[in-house]
């Protein structure tokens, strides 16, 4: 699954994370690379993506925890993960 934040409101989120064994990809787009420290604090266990351009565009200092990706990098991760959703 795939999980597209364009906003900050990370707590858009919360329902759509997985139970059990499944596994969830953020990418974070837009507004949305402001939620990245919160939803790392609360969810250490999510794969968190953020496009480069964005987070640089927002003046964001670099994160360990968050990996830098190009546009092209998310079109690829959208046709690697089933379903995709897009909150905003």
């Amino acid at each position: 699954m795939l999980i597209q934040l364009l906003v900050n409101k990370p707590e858009l989120v919360v329902p759509f994370l997985p139970t059990g064994t499944e596994t969830a990809t953020i990418v974070l787009l837009q507004d949305g690379v402001y939620s990245a420290q919160n939803l790392h604090k609360h969810f250490p266990q999510l794969v968190i993506y953020a496009i480069s351009d964005d987070w640089q565009c927002a003046g964001l200092p670099n994160q360990p925890a968050i990996t830098l990706i190009s546009y092209e990098q998310w079109v690829d991760l959208c046709g690697e993960n089933q379903p995709v959703i897009t909150l905003q």
